[in-house]
């Protein structure tokens, strides 16, 4: 490639960009290190969101295995008295069990991308935003 077009795309790069920086209120300068610095939150907040995720199906587990455990007194579980609250006790072990697969296969590949790579990511946040504002 010749320099003037290499100088071209790059003006033209600078000129999509100028007005993302102008709404963010952020020097373009800065805007680049701005996109790596959102893109470790994001990822902290899956992280945060995952651990948060897991201690509510260990907990749920507990309280399930806590409900179908034997009383001291008789041979009966502690939800045979109310059938209602094991139907929904299994339903909620059941809408958190997708949601785990879902945080399992979807959520996490996403985390460490973005952890391992903060840069590509960020470049692909920032040409996302700057179309967004285009339209």
């Amino acid at each position: 490639m010749n320099p003037e077009a290499i100088k071209t795309t790059v003006q033209s790069v600078i000129d999509g960009f100028t007005p993302l920086a102008l709404q963010m209120k952020i020097p373009l300068e800065k805007l680049f290190e701005w996109a790596i610095r959102e893109n470790y939150v994001s990822a902290i907040n899956g992280i945060v969101g995952g651990i948060i995720l897991g201690m509510c199906i260990y907990y749920f587990i507990k309280f399930v295995k806590w409900g179908f455990g034997c009383e001291t007194e008789g041979l009966s579980n502690r939800f045979h008295y109310n059938d209602f609250l094991g139907f929904i006790g299994i339903m909620i072990g059941c809408l958190l069990g997708s949601i785990l697969i879902v945080f399992l296969f979807l959520v996490i590949p996403e985390i460490i991308a973005r952890l391992i790579n903060p840069e590509y990511h960020a470049l692909l946040d920032l040409i996302k935003h700057a179309g967004e504002l285009v339209k």
